[in-house]
């Protein structure tokens, strides 16, 4: 016997989404719209139209996701009948009553998803899935049997995802079609919408909230191209009479370790990061760097870190804690922020520091707390040791405030 698919209890717009015909369909959407409902629904709906024993795709930047939605799913539907079976690692998918089978798939090895080609699916968090993975990988996937799809995400500019929600609004693609709703349109965040709007960037609420695709600059850091000379040497001497702040972030496997040193006018005057290495290489090259410019170090002192901090201590007086929270790296992030729209650093064109602060993404809670990570596959590293030297710089100025001259950068037109 057919299942009944009820639709109530969705917006008018979560419903438009669900239930229109265009075989690849868009949402630009803000924080906490509700897309994740609305894919929901959009493949327990469609999925008994199409008939039984199809294969229907979740794509996701990473199975951690994936597994946040496959528990949604259960959560909704598992009492319902429609779920035949849902086994606890997203990578074996969820089996439909019908005998269709929903797999999870991660983008960040597109090799993986090669294989059967889906009927159905959703591509989730589009924003964070690489260009090459879209067009070498998924897209084809797509187009082998004509998969009707939803994509959906936070708006990304200069990405796949902006491009083919231009399509959608263009009568030149007639099979496409795109949305844009921004946070506001869920009624339970209308307050936390115009309340963000008084705590983030500008450019941050418009991309997450107002769901815009706002320039390449515009991400959590605004006007970041102001604050980067491209005339600035990565790595320079110190130079007399100057003070020296150095922020150590700390790692040895996956990630790196990062340092960045900082002088008294706002300056950074070298960037690095390195992993793959022993702890006692670390301790050493950190132990150089920080002789080299007799800087105060900032050095993360979280877990691992502690014995770091120990080792660096008994060699080298001026080392300082740090000790990274939910609230304290929010601390950190917020005060650069700062000081980036108040024009009182200068940075040097360093390529992996700059993509990590232009890719650094933050996300609302359901306690609604801001947090900030790099997304999926990516660093943040390197802003974390940014932002320790930014720390420093600020302990010393006096109530963690700058009290330098504004730089006024060559070259850039004001």
């Amino acid at each position: 016997m057919a299942k009944r698919i009820v639709l109530s209890g969705l917006r008018p717009d979560q419903l438009a989404v669900i239930q229109d015909k265009h075989r690849e369909k868009v949402v630009a959407c803000g924080r906490k719209w509700g897309k994740t409902t609305t894919a929901m629904y959009f493949v327990v709906h469609r999925n008994f139209l199409l008939g039984r024993n199809k294969i229907i795709w979740w794509v996701m930047p990473s199975y951690t996701q994936c597994r946040d939605v496959q528990r949604e799913f259960k959560t909704i539907f598992g009492g319902s009948g429609i779920i035949k079976r849902a086994p606890q690692r997203p990578e074996f998918g969820i089996v439909f009553s019908n005998g269709s089978l929903l797999l999870f798939k991660s983008a960040d090895k597109p090799d993986y998803l090669r294989g059967a080609n889906p009927h159905l699916a959703v591509i989730d968090e589009a924003r964070d899935i690489n260009d090459d993975a879209w067009y070498a990988v998924i897209r084809p996937n797509l187009a082998a049997r004509k998969a009707e799809t939803l994509i959906i995400s936070t708006p990304k500019k200069n990405h796949w995802f902006e491009k083919e929600y231009l399509r959608g609004q263009s009568d030149e693609f007639p099979d496409t079609i795109s949305w844009n709703y921004p946070t506001w349109n869920n009624p339970y965040m209308v307050e936390e919408a115009q309340s963000l709007k008084q705590e983030l960037p500008e450019n941050v609420w418009k991309q997450e909230v107002a769901a815009e695709f706002v320039d390449e600059y515009g991400g959590v850091f605004d006007h970041l191209e102001y604050v980067v000379d491209d005339n600035l040497p990565i790595q320079s001497m110190p130079e007399p009479n100057k003070q020296y702040f150095m922020g150590v972030d700390l790692a040895v496997k996956r990630d790196f370790t990062a340092v960045v040193v900082i002088d008294n006018f706002g300056v950074v005057k070298y960037v690095e990061r390195f992993n793959k290495v022993t702890w006692q290489t670390v301790e050493s090259k950190i132990q150089a760097i920080a002789s080299m410019f007799d800087a105060t170090v900032y050095v993360d002192s979280t877990g691992v870190g502690d014995p770091i901090y120990e080792m660096l201590k008994n060699k080298w007086v001026k080392t300082e804690p740090f000790i990274f929270t939910g609230n304290s790296k929010q601390m950190l992030i917020e005060r650069l922020i700062l000081t980036i729209g108040r024009r009182e650093i200068l940075l040097p064109p360093h390529e992996e520091l700059l993509d990590e602060m232009l890719s650094l993404r933050y996300d609302i809670n359901k306690r609604g707390n801001i947090t900030y990570a790099a997304p999926p596959n990516k660093h943040d590293d390197l802003v974390m040791a940014l932002g320790l030297a930014v720390y420093g710089l600020s302990q010393n100025k006096g109530h963690g405030s700058f009290k330098t001259t504004k730089i006024i950068l060559p070259n850039k037109g004001f």
